[in-house]
């Protein structure tokens, strides 16, 4: 079988590698939880006809074995590609609440950032809510955590529908909040950012669109509880004219929540 697998192997206990799921594409985040030690690793899982869908692989006992487990609700128009939309970050809480968003595919071909949490450490999982809700297409989610129950997330956005691959659109950063992320039905306030930080598409996948953020995006929450945000902004310029390859004007910018 030649289709892509995530293989994990823990050298340090003579671990051997482990399929966690026939096809993965892509391997998404990681977390650790603080207190027990157990390890949580995100995937975008491809089932053919049956489409897509966001996975996470938990192991108790240092990577020597592993558990896996669908988020349900995921892979809503019946492609394998849903979920394919890098990331798909993870974040554990104090309490050993986990949380993940993504990217996922609508029935018009733009991308929503979702968003789900499990409160028994992966076995089940909150109805999928939708983060996105100002903007049209969405890429890129970047999340971490207040404290238990209260999640912030960031995601380049436009307002312009389509393809983040082929749409041109002007594109902008947002930050969403939740306070209520325990509840099973959670809701977030998205806030604009920075606005104009890129125009055209944005490559998310091996594509022959604009790559010039370089997928460089991040979002860490201070010891006061405020979101500080990393990303990058640029356009892609014309080919050199000596090597024939690629241009682009990026810079990497910072912004703190007040």
């Amino acid at each position: 079988n030649n289709k892509p697998k995530l293989r994990l192997a823990n050298p340090c206990y003579a671990g051997s590698p482990v399929t966690i799921r026939q096809c993965v594409c892509p391997p998404g985040g990681i977390a650790v939880d603080q207190n027990t030690g157990s390890i949580y690793i995100t995937y975008s899982r491809q089932n053919g006809a049956a489409g897509g869908g966001v996975g996470v692989a938990r192991s108790d006992d240092l990577g020597l074995t592993w558990h896996t487990f669908d988020i349900p609700g995921t892979g809503s128009t019946g492609s394998a590609f849903d979920t394919e939309w890098n990331f798909q970050p993870v974040k554990v809480d104090s309490l050993g609440n986990v949380y993940v968003t993504w990217g996922e595919v609508t029935s018009g071909g733009s991308v929503q950032i979702r968003f789900a949490v499990s409160r028994d450490h992966g076995q089940t999982w909150s109805k999928p809510v939708g983060v996105s809700t100002s903007t049209a297409t969405n890429v890129f989610p970047t999340i971490d955590l207040v404290g238990p129950g209260q999640v912030d997330i960031g995601y380049y956005g436009a307002t312009k529908a389509g393809d983040p691959n082929e749409v041109n659109a002007t594109w902008n950063v947002y930050l969403a909040k939740s306070t209520n992320a325990l509840t099973g039905a959670a809701t977030f306030s998205p806030a604009l950012v920075a606005a104009g930080i890129h125009k055209g598409s944005i490559e998310s996948s091996n594509e022959s669109s604009d790559r010039s953020l370089l997928d460089l995006f991040q979002l860490a929450v201070d010891p006061l509880g405020k979101a500080n945000i990393v990303y990058t902004a640029g356009q892609e310029g014309p080919p050199d004219p000596t090597t024939g390859f690629t241009t682009s004007d990026t810079h990497l910018f910072f912004v703190k929540e007040q």
